[in-house]
């Protein structure tokens, strides 16, 4: 009997999940050791609740994060070599509502000065008194050792119900609307300690978004001059809905402004779940490292982690999202977020 015939399927809830995680660390070694223990000593203590939870299934693919409902995601993009990823803290034991506490707790155990400010100050007091489905997220980014800055950096992401009154930020950061109603809905806010640059986050309502609508979404940022580049990037990919000339490929989208106040260095970002696009895992996979490798870009450890997903051509449920970056003076970006596989995966 084979070696891979021979391993003992573990049909639990989220053991999947649980084993992605573990073997995340290992993938990350072979590419750099220096970023496999920052990863493995933050993780450790940003996923102890879901990592000491009584309740591993729920723990483990219970979340919204995923797809696939894994408490943890990482994001590889061709705009820097930094390990990146976005936990969902709290497990099953903490309420949403709770989870922004949760990470300002969190951050003080990883380090951060308990006097930071900044923009995600502001969050705790736009959720009060709002239902919520998941409050909150935290963002992690461990620099190479050879890069300059702080190692360690942070992202708080925080859930924006409807009913949020947030005009006043939205105001003092973007001005007027930036669709009319019922076009985009606000989701999420995300900011970095210390800093007052904001990244607000739209759903689109549109399952075909006009190029028209795009047109409007950059002029409104001032990027204009960026649509054609932009919609090169995400036309190059051979997608199973290709668009029109007048529109984009069918699919689920949202998009992003990440500005300082009054609107000032806008990055514009425009998001795809791309299991509607490009088939199964194992496709989208291979599309993207075709594209990169052909751009002379690179995806740190998306290849090595992913390495299990290369089979997978029919069945998606790892990938989360494709996201396509512009701003003015800077190059154009492209980012994958991915849930790590386990080493053997199991579909049936």
């Amino acid at each position: 009997m084979s070696s891979v015939a021979g391993i003992t399927r573990d049909h639990r809830p989220g053991a999947a999940q649980r084993r992605g995680f573990e073997r995340s660390i290992e993938a990350i070694a072979r590419h750099d050791p220096g970023l496999a223990s920052a990863f493995a000593r933050t993780s450790g203590i940003a996923l102890r609740d879901c990592l000491t939870s009584a309740r591993q299934g729920k723990a483990w693919s219970g979340g919204v994060l995923n797809r696939n409902g894994a408490p943890l995601e990482f994001s590889f993009s061709t705009m820097s070599d930094d390990l990146r990823y976005t936990i969902e803290v709290g497990g099953p034991d903490i309420p949403p509502e709770r989870r922004l506490a949760r990470i300002d707790t969190l951050l003080g155990e990883l380090g951060l000065d308990p006097g930071w400010a900044g923009i995600p100050r502001q969050f705790q007091d736009l959720q009060r008194n709002t239902p919520l489905a998941y409050g909150a997220w935290l963002g992690i980014r461990h620099k190479r050792a050879w890069t300059s800055g702080p190692a360690t950096t942070f992202k708080i992401y925080a859930e924006m119900p409807k009913a949020a009154a947030i005009t006043a930020l939205l105001t003092d950061y973007l001005g007027a609307p930036v669709l009319p109603d019922g076009e985009a809905q606000l989701a999420l806010l995300g900011g970095t300690p210390d800093s007052d640059r904001c990244e607000f986050y739209f759903e689109l309502s549109q399952a075909r978004p006009a190029v028209s609508t795009l047109t409007r979404l950059l002029a409104r940022s001032g990027l204009a001059a960026r649509q054609d580049d932009l919609l090169g990037l995400i036309r190059s990919f051979h997608f199973r809905r290709d668009g029109g000339p007048d529109t984009l490929p069918e699919a689920q989208y949202g998009f992003s402004y990440s500005v300082q106040p009054g609107g000032g260095d806008p990055v514009f970002s425009i998001f795809v779940l791309p299991s509607a696009l490009a088939g199964g895992d194992g496709y989208l996979r291979r599309e993207l490292l075709i594209s990169v490798l052909g751009r002379g870009w690179s995806l740190g450890c998306y290849g090595a982690l992913t390495q299990p997903l290369a089979q997978r051509l029919f069945q998606s449920g790892f990938h989360n999202m494709l996201t396509f970056s512009a701003g003015a003076g800077r190059a154009l970006g492209l980012q994958v977020s991915v849930s790590p596989p386990p080493e053997f995966i199991h579909d049936d």
